[in-house]
């Protein structure tokens, strides 16, 4: 029983954050500069990658999987004493490692998930506004 979740939580925790990294990367290294460059088609491409597609979606999702996938394998790792773990060699890797990754958790949930929220509604109500004075 404990081996299955074991593996559920470690298959779980690898694919999750092999999403999330690489759909940040993607987007970064690919997605955004293309978007830039194509201006006014660039923004109808963004919209509909966050709002149709949700894309934004995609990345919480994956994100909160890994930390919380993450925190139990942590958690079973250390039986709830994370001090003498931490004083082994992998337990100080897997705990700072860890708190890498929730830092980086909050600053795209507060930092760049509220903005491209904020950004996706502001673009829908510019387009609604767009389709309603053209049809005028």
């Amino acid at each position: 029983m404990v081996t299955t979740y074991l593996i559920f939580l470690r298959f779980t925790h690898v694919i999750a954050s092999v999403c999330w990294v690489g759909g940040g990367f993607t987007n970064y290294l690919f997605i955004e500069p293309t978007a830039k460059s194509l201006a006014p088609m660039g923004m109808q491409f963004m919209q509909h990658m966050i709002g149709k597609r949700r894309f934004n979606l995609f990345m919480v999702i994956n994100s909160s999987l890994t930390v919380l996938s993450g925190a139990l394998l942590l958690w079973y790792s250390t039986n709830g004493n994370l001090g003498v773990y931490m004083s082994t060699g992998p337990g100080l890797g897997f705990t700072l490692g860890a708190l890498v990754g929730i830092a980086v958790y909050f600053v795209g949930m507060f930092g760049i998930g509220m903005r491209a929220g904020k950004i996706g509604k502001i673009s829908e109500e510019i387009e609604k506004a767009c389709r309603s004075w053209t049809r005028k």
